[in-house]
Order: C-alpha cells, then structure tokens, then sequence
C-alpha cells in the first residue's frame, strides 16, 4: 500500500466517500489545502454542495476573533455568511460577503446606476441560495423618484454577467422585506405610498434559482387586518389576526398566481392580560403540517410601558 502513488489510492475510493472524509476536516484547513491537493478532490471542496455537507456537519462554536465591523455594516446572514454594506465615501457605498471562519471576503460590484435610489441599502437587499445548486446570490431591490420599482440579483463568486435586472420597471412597491423559504423569496408589500387610497397589498415571490418574479394580490382580509407570512410550510400560506385580536386565521395560495386564496383554519387565542395592553406583533413560529395546532408569539406592551412576551398556544377548526 505505501508503495503506491497517490493517483492510485484516490482512485479505489469513489466520489462520495472522500467528499465524506473531507466533510469531516475543519474550514480552515479545507481552504488552505485546495491548492496542494490533488485535482477531482479539488473539485469535491470547490462545489457549492460540498459547502452545505460541510456547514450540516459543523457544530456551533463562539469564534475568537476581533472584527472591525459593527452591526450596522451586517445586513444579512445565511448559512453563517455575513452580507456586510461597507462605507465607501465620497464614493457609493457596496456590499461585500464575509466568511467569518475562514476570513474570506468577497466584493460585490457597485449596483446598477440608473435605478435612482438604487444604491446599497440595509433595508433593500438579502443574501440566498439556490435550492437545487447550492450558489449564493444577493437580491436588492431599488425605487426610483418616479416610483418605479427594480429587482436585480448577482450571482457571489461570479457568473451570470454582474447584477441582472429580472424584474422590468413595475409600478413601485415600498417598504420591501424578503423571507427566505426553500429556494424561494417572499415579501409583502403595498404598491404605491401608504396614503394611495387605491393602493393594495401584494405578496411578491422570487424564485432564486430559476430569477422569475411573480407579484400576487392578497386576499381581501388582509387589506385591513394585521398579517403575518409562514414560512414554515411549503406553500404559501398568511396569519391573518382580526381587530379584536384573539382571533386568527390562516389563508392559502390554491394556485401559483395567487389568483384563489382559501381560508383553511381559524384559530381562537386568550390574549387577556390584567389591566391595560396591546399587542405589538403577533407571529407563528411553530406548526403542525396539517395546520390543526399553532404556537404564537406574542409580544404585548402593558400600560406602564413594560414589554412583555407570551406564548399561545391554539387549537384550530377547519373552515368550509
């Protein structure tokens, strides 16, 4: 055995059995190996795949180093990367990715001029990943003074020409915060200023592998209820809480335009406190999938002032 060469042994092992060896090494010393190791174990750590096997298999740990970041340059994190908008002044400020492990760093060019507002912002980008291939990419969306509306996406490391406009000029959305769920990006937000009386909300979806944007109006309720996305299900689905605030229901998209939406469950919750309160948000953080049983989180501000969390939990009945 010892008499043999390299090239050899590595070739008695296949595929998926060395990419389980390396899996097990730590980061560090992946990254610092690449260039001496040989090239098909080379090609193993460069996939994209490689790194989610790596990141599934890593235990948490505190990380001792010093960083110069504060926490107003972080903007997003996934999968322990860090999205990180640098100043840059007098010149437009950008985003660079982070690897705090390693240290690895990743510029992102400047976003497209022309977008108006389009610069880098903290409240108009996220860092995701393509469900199927594992790549990362940035969105960030921008309005003009027109309020006109853009969505482009980069590809991190490279590839698909820098920032790609997917999402055409479109009457302007505002306040845009993504959700992150299963290859997919979700939002709700309203078209036009909140002051347009005929302004309705939207939930928008962005399919990060595939860069196709869909746009779909909520159902009615949610035009005058408080409203909350679940990203803990497959589909599409809303909390919709009532004025009276100790009842919810839950909506589904029954098609991909979100043209149907059902109300599938309605729940009742005991949201009564001693003396004055009211509810700051509401939000379901654990499920059931047949939508029978729901967890709530609750954050409630009594009437001294004091901020205060509950947990509900609730039995639903199903709607006809």
């Amino acid at each position: 055995m010892g008499s043999r060469n390299n090239n050899e042994v590595q070739s008695d092992l296949c595929e998926d059995v060395v990419a389980e060896i390396l899996t097990r090494h730590d980061a560090r010393f992946l990254r610092q190996s690449m260039r001496l190791v040989c090239r098909p174990w080379h090609r193993i750590i460069a996939e994209p795949w490689f790194a989610r096997a790596h990141l599934k298999r890593a235990r948490p740990r505190i990380i001792d180093k010093s960083w110069t970041y504060s926490n107003r340059n972080i903007n997003d994190s996934c999968d322990g990367l860090l999205l990180l908008i640098i100043p840059a002044y007098p010149d437009p400020d950008y985003y660079e990715i982070l690897n705090p492990i390693t240290g690895l760093r990743v510029k992102l060019p400047e976003t497209t001029p022309g977008h108006g507002w389009g610069f880098a912002t903290p409240e108009s980008s996220i860092l995701a990943t393509s469900s199927s291939t594992g790549v990362y990419k940035v969105v960030h969306t921008a309005n003009t003074p027109d309020d006109k509306f853009f969505l482009e996406i980069i590809t991190v490391g490279g590839g698909g020409g820098g920032w790609r406009d997917i999402s055409g000029p479109c009457a302007g959305f505002r306040d845009v915060s993504w959700v992150r769920n299963d290859g997919f990006l979700h939002a709700i937000s309203r078209r036009g200023f909140q002051t347009h009386l005929h302004s309705h909300m939207y939930m928008l979806s962005l399919d990060v592998d595939k860069e196709t944007f869909h746009e779909m109006r909520l159902p009615p309720c949610c035009e005058k209820e408080n409203y909350h996305f679940l990203d803990s299900w497959g589909r599409r689905a809303l909390l919709a809480d009532q004025l009276s605030m100790t009842e919810f229901d839950i909506w589904m998209s029954m098609d991909d335009e979100g043209i149907e939406w059902t109300k599938v469950y309605s729940f009742n919750a005991d949201l009564r406190f001693g003396g004055l309160w009211s509810v700051v948000s509401v939000s379901a953080v654990l499920g059931s999938d047949d939508l029978k049983r729901l967890v709530l989180h609750v954050e409630v501000v009594e009437g001294d002032g004091e901020m205060g969390v509950v947990w509900v939990l609730c039995e639903g009945d199903e709607s006809s």
